[in-house]
């Protein structure tokens, strides 16, 4: 797609779009070069993000499926602030085409959302300044971790006695368990007998 002005101004446009995942798990957001670079003569570039630390941690630069995976490139990476990320990147073959210029680790920590944005225009360059760029920014909302819930959250039995557990919230096949045995067991379809005195807990993956 182009936006206003792309095209009479030969502009290149880079994006990151926005993305949702959950808390806990690792995404590879992909940077894009939304306009054709065949012809520009591009061989290096620096890009720097900044985003909210506290949500996310990009920790590393995925080449693999890009437009620079094979190219013989030299990547280096930086952190000049622990909310900025800088990503530099410069090679003998010019760059052609459109498509995922990198991909971005990110690690994401807590839930909620942040802007994820190229910042300041000094950072954000193709060669010396040419051709000059148009950037997209995008966002990433982290979600609450997944969980399971099981069904009753308590109980007291007499030994021998038995109680059927149910899950809920997941995907089955669950996995059951309890934290003591010698007081408890549970069958793999959440049948739990109580064994002896004590107190255990009912666990299910």
């Amino acid at each position: 797609f182009l936006w206003p002005g792309l095209a009479t101004a030969q502009t290149v446009g880079l994006s990151v779009p926005d993305t949702t995942a959950p808390r806990g798990s690792v995404v590879l957001l992909p940077v894009r070069v939304d306009s054709s670079l065949t012809g520009r003569n591009v061989t290096a570039f620096e890009l720097q993000f900044q985003f909210n630390n506290q949500l996310l941690d990009p920790d590393s630069v995925v080449l693999a499926g890009t437009m620079l995976d094979g190219s013989g490139w030299s990547i280096l990476t930086n952190r000049p602030a622990s909310n900025l990320m800088r990503i530099a990147g410069a090679g003998t073959t010019p760059l052609s085409g459109t498509g995922v210029l990198f991909y971005l680790r990110l690690k994401l920590k807590a839930d909620g959302w942040t802007s994820f944005v190229f910042a300041e225009p000094t950072h954000n360059i193709l060669n010396q300044g040419v051709p000059p760029i148009i950037v997209k920014d995008g966002s990433v909302s982290v979600t609450p971790a997944p969980a399971i819930g099981i069904s009753p959250d308590g109980d007291v039995l007499a030994v021998g006695e038995r109680r059927t557990f149910t899950a809920y919230s997941g995907q089955a096949p669950y996995l059951w368990s309890t934290t003591d045995p010698a007081v408890a067991t549970i069958t793999a379809d959440g049948q739990l007998t109580a064994l002896s005195r004590g107190t255990t807990h009912v666990a299910v993956e």
